[in-house]
């Protein structure tokens, strides 16, 4: 008589679920992070944007002689971009 040894690879369906609910808990401690770090990193590029439309701002006073200057006309005289204006008008309006 022969006897069946028994093949014991894989893993149990207890181990799987296990694997599954620890790879959702770590998807909902880490996918907040993620989405509150990108909105961190909009905020911190639209303050350097806004920076850089105020040296703008002050090369063109010091440029032309002017005693004050808008974004718009930075716009027009090449100083600034149209991206550069649009994120300025929405920080500061």
């Amino acid at each position: 008589m022969k006897r069946m040894i028994k093949d014991e690879r894989g893993f149990t369906l207890i181990e799987m679920v296990l694997v599954v609910l620890i790879i959702a808990a770590l998807l909902l401690i880490f996918i907040p992070n993620i989405a509150n770090t990108r909105e961190k990193a909009i905020s911190k590029s639209e303050e350097a944007v806004v920076k850089v439309v105020e040296m703008q701002m002050e090369a063109y006073m010091l440029d032309t002689g002017a005693s004050s200057v808008t974004a718009e006309q930075l716009k027009d005289e090449g100083y600034i971009d149209e991206k550069q204006l649009e994120v300025y008008n929405r920080v500061h309006h």
